[in-house]
C-alpha cells in the first residue's frame, strides 16, 4: 500500500494543468501540504488488500485513512509506503478558493 498526503492549493484559473508537470508545479508554488496526519490517497494493488478481515467501517469518516493504514501496517506481509516527499512520484492536490 502507498499512501500520501494532498497539497492544498489556491484556485487559478489555468488552462495548463491538463499537463502533469504543470500540476506539479502549481502545487509546489502555490500551495502546502495537507496536514501530517492526514492520508489523502491510498495505492494498492490488485486485491492484494485484505478487506475481508477488516471490520465495517464507513469511508470518508473522519479517523477513516488512520484506522485503515493501521490495519494495514499490523497484518502480516503486508507492507505500507509513505509516498510524500518523493519528487515527480505523484502529486495530488485540491484546488480551493477559501484561504487557509
Amino acid at each position: 500500500m502507498v499512501i500520501g498526503r494532498r497539497w492544498n492549493v489556491r484556485w487559478q484559473r489555468s488552462s495548463h494543468l491538463y499537463r502533469p508537470e504543470a500540476v506539479s508545479e502549481a502545487a509546489r508554488t502555490n500551495g502546502h501540504l495537507h496536514v501530517a496526519c492526514a492520508v489523502d490517497y491510498f495505492l494498492i494493488a490488485g486485491n492484494r488488500f485484505p478487506w475481508r478481515d477488516m471490520r465495517d467501517a464507513v469511508i470518508a469518516r473522519r479517523g477513516y485513512d488512520n484506522f485503515l493504514v493501521t490495519f494495514a501496517a499490523g497484518y502480516d506481509n503486508f507492507l505500507v509506503t509513505f509516498a510524500a516527499g518523493y519528487d515527480n512520484f505523484l502529486v495530488t492536490f485540491a484546488a480551493t478558493t477559501t484561504s487557509w
